[in-house]
């Protein structure tokens, strides 16, 4: 027999919550040998997909696919539900509150000032891991002031409540304590080595946090309202894995650059606009961010901006002003990477958009559409040359390639239960 207790479920998620238990009565059923992992992964994620409309492993063969791509694991399973009341425990101390005033052992912090250990994206997941920590420890939280250039944060240290020598007075006014009375377990460590640390549990309240460092709400975003013309983003990375240089000689060196990285295909990005102005019409404006133009999708968006005035280029724009576009946009088109964390600080019901080495005919989601190469042989081939990325001509001309692409359907927001 198996008993399911849901609490605090919205009506409009009661359906697909129904669909996904039918799915594991006929896996238990089936006596397949994929059953017990698949109830394992439903178990752990039905939660997740009920709050952020993500799709779920259907088969054995969506069960493979996502243990190969284990950011898109990594992510849904550090997103249960969560509402702000349940992380209220976490409570802001002014940053003008003396220093001396500070137990710097009630805190889960950065043990060096301006060493993150990577960009934005891995500083995001680093403080993912330092908030699981210190939800399980009940320690608080001490972040840096510097994550975000340009970005000044208005709250940056919160004591956690349930801490046992946490006083009334702390709480409100940050200024009594027992300096003898310690919480050994508030661990201080690098951004690098949170980075690399396990999580202890799903985190709760990372994202709750981060929205207060970064000052976001259902209006604004970076300290700035979000501009009430609706608009696209499209995050096109290059940078770090797309550096390089032509010679005299007319060839092209590419820069030491991540193996584990690569760059989709500028096809996917053709595909996402081509999606969207199917279902919602021509007018829409579509920003193409990129840090250089390094990256081969960035010159074929240079030179289409001029042709479509509704395609708008920007490079090399300080992060804080693309972040800004990024977190307010109806729909945002994620390149590969940790970068695709900050999508979740956004304030709007967000529909992204991924690219899929594989089909993924079943994910009809109301907040996630996936493309993929629709040829299988040109697929397994795009795969097996960018796999180990190396930044080579002939890797970036396989980038470049007009690969006819295949999507998911976006759900009806009128007659399929999406919020």
């Amino acid at each position: 027999m198996l008993v399911v207790y849901f609490t605090g479920l919205g009506w409009q998620h009661l359906s697909s919550v129904q669909t996904r238990l039918n799915d594991v009565q006929r896996q238990l059923t089936s006596n397949s040998a994929e059953a017990a992992t698949y109830l394992k992964l439903t178990s752990k994620m039905l939660a997740a997909s009920v709050a952020q409309t993500q799709p779920l492993p259907k088969t054995a063969h969506d069960i493979s696919e996502m243990k190969e791509d284990k950011s898109y694991t990594k992510n849904l399973l550090q997103t249960p539900p969560v509402t702000t009341d349940q992380c209220n425990y976490f409570i802001a101390v002014a940053r003008t509150t003396a220093k001396d005033s500070i137990v710097p052992d009630w805190y889960c912090k950065q043990a060096v000032w301006g060493v993150w250990g990577g960009r934005l994206g891995n500083r995001i997941d680093a403080v993912s891991k330092m908030v699981s920590e210190a939800e399980s420890e009940s320690c608080g939280v001490s972040l840096q002031s510097d994550m975000l250039s340009g970005w000044d944060p208005p709250e940056t240290q919160w004591i956690n409540e349930k801490h046992q020598w946490i006083t009334m007075d702390l709480k409100h006014n940050g200024s009594s304590y027992n300096n003898s009375m310690k919480n050994n377990t508030c661990r201080s460590l690098t951004g690098e080595e949170w980075f690399r640390s396990k999580n202890l549990h799903p985190p709760m309240c990372h994202i709750h946090l981060l929205r207060k460092y970064f000052d976001i709400n259902l209006t604004h975003v970076l300290g700035k309202t979000c501009s009430s013309t609706d608009h696209v983003a499209l995050h096109v990375r290059s940078g770090d894995i797309a550096r390089g240089a032509w010679s005299k000689e007319e060839t092209y060196s590419p820069s030491r650059v991540h193996p584990g990285y690569g760059l989709f295909p500028t096809a996917y990005y053709i595909s996402v606009i081509r999606e969207i102005r199917a279902r919602r019409g021509d007018a829409l404006t579509f920003f193409v961010l990129c840090e250089t133009m390094g990256n081969p999708t960035c010159e074929y968006f240079e030179k289409l901006s001029i042709l479509d005035q509704n395609v708008v280029m920007r490079v090399k724009q300080p992060l804080i002003d693309d972040m800004r576009l990024m977190l307010c946009a109806s729909e945002v088109a994620m390149s590969f990477g940790t970068f695709k964390r900050v999508f979740d600080l956004s304030p709007v019901a967000q529909i992204r958009h991924t690219f899929s080495h594989t089909p993924r005919h079943s994910d009809e989601s109301c907040s996630m559409v996936s493309h993929w190469i629709a040829s299988s042989q040109q697929a397994a081939n795009f795969r097996n040359v960018t796999k180990v990325w190396k930044n080579s001509g002939f890797q970036r001309h396989e980038v470049d390639v007009a690969y006819d692409m295949h999507h998911t359907e976006v759900k009806s927001k009128s007659n399929q239960g999406c919020s």
